[in-house]
């Protein structure tokens, strides 16, 4: 579809990147967090008519709204792969995503990232690599490169001196050639302080 749109000059948008419990027309489908029925019943029933609205408790609604921003991370939400593919379907390409985007240590001291590789209509290896680690730092990948799809984790290590600030890594996928093409880059932060 989207190859379609942009053969023909037509500008097109997958604005709706994740929405709530919905299959079918986002690319993430966000699970409704528990008791989440109180509140859509509570707003159903706000009508100008309406007398009889029973407001769910604050603790209650901040509860549910808590439980629904968590519920908003990638890795608790459900790949919609269909929906690319309804856009992007003849593409032979990969999406990389990794968490946590932002990671506060101490000098002398390590932390992980974890990566994921979601295919769309490619079958191939997807080689990884991080760029911007601040002097005296290493980087291992277990594994170091995923076929066709799955999961790797980075792991950041730093040394007593690594000077104190904040760094920008970039996190590269990138294929073989073989089937499909092209590298993805995720951005994330590692803050790091005495």
């Amino acid at each position: 579809m989207a190859e379609l749109l942009e053969k023909n000059n037509v500008g097109w948008s997958s604005w709706t990147y994740k929405k709530l419990d919905d299959v079918g027309s986002s690319a993430y489908s966000i699970p409704h967090p528990a008791h989440y029925a109180v509140i859509l019943k509570y707003v159903q029933c706000l009508t100008p008519a309406s007398t009889n609205c029973i407001p769910p408790s604050e603790s209650q609604s901040d509860s549910i709204m808590v439980q629904l921003a968590n519920n908003a991370a990638t890795e608790k939400c459900t790949f919609e792969r269909d929906v690319v593919w309804a856009l992007f379907g003849k593409v032979s390409s990969f999406a990389l995503s990794v968490n946590p985007v932002s990671v506060t240590i101490r000098g002398g001291s390590s932390t992980s990232y974890a990566l994921s590789i979601e295919p769309f209509g490619f079958n191939g290896v997807v080689n990884l690599s991080v760029s911007g680690l601040p002097a005296g730092a290493t980087a291992s990948f277990s594994p170091p490169s995923v076929r066709t799809s799955g999961r790797s984790a980075l792991r950041i290590s730093t040394a007593i001196l690594t000077a104190t600030g904040s760094y920008t890594l970039n996190i590269a996928g990138k294929t073989n050639g073989t089937s499909g093409s092209g590298v993805r880059t995720v951005a994330v932060a590692l803050a790091i302080k005495r």
